[in-house]
């Protein structure tokens, strides 16, 4: 069993949030990051629990249990626990525990996603592990892909709330238009910013508003709440994804995770090289496309470089960080919506 220890909040002692016991006399009110440090804890408890919970399945869920305890972000569910104290900063028993359910729920959703991508781009490290397909099989990772799917929509079954189990579908269905959309464009050198704008929304932009809109609609916020976390959840989601994929170019496999030059690899056109295309001197366009067109990373760096598409990515994942932050204003200024502003603004 999961167990933290509870603070009684005050004037009302008949309510307790599990956050780590790190209080003084000088510190009576845990901050935002200690809250969460423990609600995540929770989190992680929660999802080996729903591992294990089903005995018939102790293969496939050993599986999913090794990409699960290899890391991550866990960004999503920080940001669906975030929502939830940006809504009501001091939710009670049934509130905090719709939101624990609610933030395991979409890891697992989203660490299904990953491996079945996985599968896709035939990748063979993730988090600087192993990935299912490299240690075992292509269709052993689809399975497990499967199975994390079905222990996601259990726990949003708990939830009953139909509006996020609709959410939650429509964040799928993005998700797969905007893989196929992806698959496409592979190795397509016209693509459009437009492009690349819809393909990553779909990608990655509406996981993020699965996250963050969830607990407005558990937590039954009024409709230019849940209107303002969608529009944060959708320029935070492009800043996100803009960042990975200058980090892609410019980082290394050990920091990264995975292999760099991996997007390069398998044709697709994301935001630096869209820029460089797009800024490519003409006379030197036909060298450019010969180089993308085999793979040579070095070469389509020192491309990236010469046209400053670096700083011009940079620009414009700092304007979708100003819009993040700008929505947040239909909020009260306080100490949660900080700490979604300043989690915005690390993107950068």
């Amino acid at each position: 069993m999961c167990s933290f220890v509870a603070y009684t909040t005050k004037g009302n002692p008949s309510k307790s949030a599990l956050i780590p016991s790190i209080q003084s006399q000088d510190h009576l009110m845990p901050s935002p990051q200690e809250i969460l440090t423990a609600e995540l804890q929770e989190v992680e408890c929660r999802m080996r629990q729903e591992m294990e919970a089903d005995q018939g399945a102790s293969v496939v869920s050993s599986l999913c249990q090794s990409v699960l305890s290899s890391g991550g972000k866990r960004l999503r569910p920080r940001l669906t626990l975030m929502c939830m104290h940006l809504l009501h900063p001091d939710p009670d028993e049934k509130e905090h525990e719709m939101g624990c359910a609610c933030a395991c729920a979409i890891e697992l959703l989203h660490t299904a996603t990953l491996v079945h991508d996985d599968v896709i781009d035939e990748s063979r490290l993730r988090r600087g592990q192993p990935t299912i397909n490299a240690r075992v099989s292509s269709h052993a990772a689809v399975l497990a892909g499967d199975y994390l799917f079905t222990r996601c929509f259990h726990l949003l079954r708990s939830l009953e709330s139909m509006d996020i189990f609709a959410l939650a579908a429509r964040a799928v269905s993005l998700l797969v238009s905007g893989e196929l959309q992806q698959q496409l464009q592979q190795g397509q050198l016209d693509m459009t910013l437009e492009d690349y704008r819809q393909t990553i929304y779909c990608k990655t932009g509406a996981m993020f508003a699965l996250a963050c809109q969830s607990p407005a609609i558990y937590l039954k916020a009024r409709k230019p709440e849940l209107e303002a976390l969608g529009k944060f959840a959708e320029a935070f989601g492009a800043a996100f994804q803009m960042r990975d994929d200058l980090l892609d170019y410019l980082s290394d496999t050990t920091s990264l995770g995975k292999q760099v030059g991996d997007d390069l690899n398998a044709g697709r056109v994301t935001l630096p090289l869209l820029l460089t295309l797009r800024d490519c001197p003409e006379e030197r366009r036909a060298e450019l496309e010969q180089a993308v067109r085999h793979a040579r990373l070095e070469t389509v760096l020192n491309f990236i470089r010469d046209t400053g598409a670096i700083s011009s990515s940079r620009a414009l994942l700092s304007q979708y960080i100003d819009e993040a932050v700008k929505a947040l204003e239909a909020f009260t200024p306080g100490p949660w919506r900080t700490a979604l502003e300043d989690l915005a603004r690390a993107q950068l």
